[in-house]
């Protein structure tokens, strides 16, 4: 009778899973694979251990998979340590005088470098450090500082590694302001070498105007003026500064837009179309089916990857992840047709996918999907069309309304089965 798997097996089970079962010899995986899966099981039942593994991540080509860095072992055991028990250590790094204390969040490995993501001190903002030159480690009892809300460890990675700052300057920058900062921008623009402002009433969207400008230098003084206007500023262009200033309206999972910056532009689209009495969009809700099913039998672990895998398949969407298992979409300048037959195909493609799990054995995903048409059966209520600028309270009650309505659509696809489309017509006898 074979012996209980202890949690520390368990894990290196899950991580050559996880890692390297494209590599191992067929038969050498089908020999594992019951062993795969009971480690998956001893897992499910360790939190702990849960959260240890969502914070190591392994980026790396084929060359350098199956070899640790060299020298490295001692001091990436005591940062992995440190991680998994959420403890401070402090670290003799090249270049620097005396020791510090660091807040370790992540360890990757890319190609032959091993790199320690974290924070210095009681500070919390997330930087990088190549482990090879850390000189000591020795870990602490202190507790760690932790990383802030919107740190999350992948989305860091891409932007530090794969959108590093070019020479400081910025020469397409775009961003959007609400109305009420137009007065100050203006007054006080910035440094740059030409400056448009798209005003109020002249840019597409009402409640906001637009920057434009280039030869932006990327300062210090830069990012304070950026910063300073909070939720009042949106990154438009470049991509890099977007993800950086953005991250806070991301979600740490999906890297989808989160429910409150959802919200915002739902918001915005509405005003919109009251500028544009001829405009038009549809919300669409996605609800996973049997989501719960889908942990309890494969995993937590498995369930964060049907979401970061559903999310890359309506990225192209203006896309939100709205709730645990539940997706927004909006479509601007479509009617209720053009929006089934949209909706149609993101649940035939998620329906058809070939979801599987760290064993390679499969899983069965589907979505059910409900519509809403804005204005639509609201024309009545947005009474706000023919008037005055909308008020936050007016686009407030609007958008609960369109949420509402698609989410009363949704219940009707739950309710037709599942793995279904409906659209708020459909749902109104419901």
């Amino acid at each position: 009778m074979d012996r209980e798997m202890t949690p520390e097996e368990a894990v290196l089970y899950h991580l050559a899973a996880r890692y390297l079962s494209l590599l191992l010899p067929r038969n050498v995986r089908d020999a594992l694979e019951p062993r795969f899966r009971k480690a998956e099981a001893v897992l499910g039942a360790s939190p702990e251990l849960v959260e240890w593994s969502k914070k190591v991540l392994l980026s790396s080509h084929w060359d350098g998979v199956l070899t640790s860095p060299g020298g490295l072992e001692a001091h990436a055991g005591l940062l992995s340590t440190a991680l998994y028990e959420s403890r401070k250590v402090w670290i003799e790094y090249e270049g620097k005088d005396e020791r510090v204390q660091f807040n370790p969040f992540g360890l990757v490995q890319r190609d032959r470098a091993l790199l320690a993501i974290g924070s210095y001190n009681q500070q919390a903002h997330p930087f990088m450090l190549a482990v090879r030159k850390i000189r000591n480690v020795q870990l602490t009892d202190e507790p760690a500082v932790s990383p802030p809300p919107d740190f999350e460890l992948q989305t860091f990675v891409d932007t530090q590694l794969n959108f590093p700052t070019s020479a400081g300057i910025f020469d397409d920058l775009q961003l959007e302001f609400a109305e009420s900062a137009y007065d100050y921008v203006r007054s006080h623009l910035l440094v740059a070498d030409e400056v448009t402002l798209d005003p109020p009433g002249e840019y597409a969207y009402p409640g906001y105007f637009r920057l434009r400008a280039s030869g932006v230098r990327d300062s210090l003084r830069f990012r304070q003026w950026l910063l300073g206007f909070g939720d009042a500023v949106r990154v438009l262009k470049p991509e890099v500064l977007r993800r950086e200033v953005g991250r806070a309206q991301l979600d740490g999972r999906t890297n989808l837009v989160n429910a409150a910056e959802f919200e915002r532009l739902l918001r915005r689209e509405i005003a919109r179309c009251r500028r544009d009495i001829s405009a038009r969009f549809c919300l669409l809700l996605l609800d996973l089916d049997h989501f719960k099913k889908i942990n309890d039998t494969h995993g937590h672990l498995a369930g964060d990857r049907v979401l970061e895998q559903l999310a890359l398949q309506i990225r192209a969407y203006d896309a939100s992840r709205y709730g645990g298992e539940e997706f927004a979409i909006l479509l601007p300048g479509a009617d209720v047709g053009a929006a089934v037959d949209i909706a149609e195909r993101i649940r035939t493609r998620i329906a058809a996918w070939p979801w599987e799990n760290a064993l390679d054995l499969p899983i069965a995903v589907t979505v059910s999907i409900g519509i809403a048409e804005f204005p639509g059966t609201f024309a009545k209520q947005a009474e706000f069309m023919q008037g005055d600028t909308p008020d936050g309270d007016c686009l407030a009650g609007l958008a609960k309304s369109v949420k509402a309505a698609a989410d009363r659509a949704l219940y009707q696809a739950k309710r037709n089965g599942r793995n279904r489309v409906a659209s708020f017509s459909d749902a109104e006898d419901v």
